[in-house]
């Protein structure tokens, strides 16, 4: 009797490490799968986020590209504006200015006797 509740014993044992087994096997993968899961939409995130990074940099680039633009026509309309000025015009316009800037009166020149 005794060695039949021996043998039971070892036999239930047996089974519970083949039980055991197959759990860690179930396990290490369902592991695997969670593992390969989560790498995968790590990667589709990573693919992603670089996708908008370049979109992103394509769009300021181009904002970039389009003000740029838009100073070099405003300043190429301010240029032939200037260059259409005659040489009497720029001398009554640095008259004004120099006027503001420089002290007295703009008549008053003390180098010039007469």
């Amino acid at each position: 009797m005794a060695d039949e509740l021996l043998s039971s014993i070892i036999r239930l044992e047996n089974d519970i490490q083949k039980q055991l087994k197959s759990e860690q096997l179930r396990a290490d993968e369902w592991l695997a799968r969670v593992r390969a899961d989560e790498e995968e939409q790590l990667l589709r995130i990573s693919t992603e986020r670089e996708e908008a990074d370049r979109t992103a940099l394509r769009e300021a680039r181009q904002r970039a590209e389009e003000e740029s633009a838009a100073i070099e026509r405003r300043e190429a309309k301010r240029c032939r504006r200037l260059e259409a000025f005659d040489d009497q015009e720029l001398a009554e316009i640095l008259q004004r200015y120099l006027v503001k800037v420089l002290p007295g009166r703009a008549d008053d020149c003390q180098d010039v006797q007469g």
